[in-house]
This record gives structure tokens, sequence and C-alpha cells, in this order.
């Protein structure tokens, strides 16, 4: 999505929504949105800030398709926002290992995979065992206080 016109259209599509649907979030019209779109017409400031609003992305990845985000240890990293939605309250570690694996040929992202399985596999049985350990911890010290 190289233009403001091209990210328009993808959020309005995205969100399944027609062209008139969209104008009537700033008042406008159906031509408008289609002009926009096309990217025969910019949008003025406030048309901008309402379609922002709307789709819940800031001006800033609407005019340059970039925009910085927070996430719980306050750094910044570039990703479109309805990524973002899509991972919900993540941490930067989650988000560079995501970064990451996208980078991977498949063949190494198999393999990753596999190791991946394996490691919560064993991490599953481990809690499972150290559960159970404590459960029967507690058994005896509940017999001990009866």
């Amino acid at each position: 999505m190289q233009s403001l016109g091209e990210r328009i259209k993808y959020l309005r599509e995205l969100n399944n929504l027609n062209q008139d649907e969209l104008a009537k979030a700033f008042n406008g019209n159906k031509s408008t949105v289609s002009r926009i779109e096309k990217n025969q017409t910019n949008p003025t400031s406030i048309i901008l800030l309402a379609i922002a609003n709307f789709f819940n992305v800031s001006t800033d990845w609407l005019l340059t398709g970039e925009e910085k985000v927070h996430t719980k240890q306050s750094n910044s990293i570039d990703l479109p926002p309805h990524f973002i939605k899509l991972l919900g309250d993540v941490s930067d570690d989650e988000v560079e290992l995501i970064l990451n694996y996208r980078k991977l040929p498949d063949i190494k992202k198999g393999k990753l995979l596999g190791k991946l399985e394996v490691e919560t596999s064993v991490a599953d049985t481990q809690f499972k065992k150290q559960k159970l350990f404590l459960s029967k911890d507690e058994e005896v010290a509940t017999k001990e206080l009866a």
C-alpha cells in the first residue's frame, strides 16, 4: 500500500464497508471516498482525522504507512495497525520473535516450529509434574492440620 488512498481503501475493505458507509463517518458522500481512494484528491484534515478515528488508526499511518507501536516495555517497533489489533497485548520480545520468524525460509520455519513444539511439550510436562507434587504436599499438610 503505497498511497493514502490505497490505505483507506484497504481499511474500508478490511472492515467490510462500502464507500457510502465510510462516507457517513465524516458526513461525506460516496464520490468523495471514491476520489480519495483513487488518489484523485486528498482528504481535508478534518476528513483525515475522522477516518483515522473511525478505523482506530493514526493519521501518521494513513499518511505514510508507518507507525511506531509502543508495547509493554515501551520500545518502538514498526507494525501496521491491523497487525497490532490481531496481536493484542504482547511484549516486545514476542513481536520481535514474530518478525524474525517471518524472515526465515520455509524449511527453517518448519524446523523451528518442531523445536518449539518439543520445548512447550517438555515445559507442559514439567508444569504438570510440579503441580502434582504441590498437590501431594497440600494433601499431607491438610492431614497434619486435621
